[in-house]
């Protein structure tokens, strides 16, 4: 099984209609997205990627957080690699049922990423997609959510599988 943004169990149904995705900077330095998604069963996450659009450019943070913004898993600073295509780490978790969300980060903002455009950031807040401004790129063991400012969703995925 793999998740993404925009598969069922997270924002999916609400992207039907959507522009194709395209490659875009990332929004700001040391800023996290966090992008809810449901598990209707327990699961077990083997890997995380991020889909690197044309340009690559310094580390990333790629991990999961419970509803009550605990820090489950992550692969810490990654270096970007690869352009336009999926960049899979490593990220072993295993949790239960109920909301989560996928987070990533970046240390600078010429760095890209796959994504869609969500509207407007008001948009995005009603889907109940979050943001922070962090020291480092990171991720913290407790995540602070902030209402989101942000107008894009990023290409990234987890899956109970290894993958390529």
């Amino acid at each position: 099984m793999v998740i993404t943004p925009f598969s069922p169990e997270s924002l999916g149904p609400c992207f039907i209609g959507t522009p194709p995705a395209n490659s875009a900077v990332w929004p700001g330095v040391d800023h996290a997205i966090y992008v809810p998604f449901v598990a209707s069963t327990p699961m077990a996450v083997q890997n995380m990627g991020v889909y690197n659009g044309a340009t690559v450019s310094g580390n990333f943070d790629i991990g999961i957080y419970d509803d009550q913004q605990n820090l489950i898993a992550h692969s810490g600073s990654t270096a970007q690699a690869g352009t336009t295509q999926w960049q899979v780490v490593a990220v072993s978790a295993a949790f239960d049922p109920g909301v989560y969300y996928m987070a990533l980060a970046f240390d600078n903002t010429t760095a890209t990423t796959y994504g869609v455009s969500g509207g407007q950031a008001s948009d995005l807040r009603a889907l109940g997609v979050l943001t922070q401004t962090l020291s480092s790129v990171t991720l913290p063991s407790s995540a602070t959510f902030a209402a989101a400012g942000d107008t894009r969703i990023p290409a990234m995925m987890l899956t109970q599988a290894a993958v390529f």
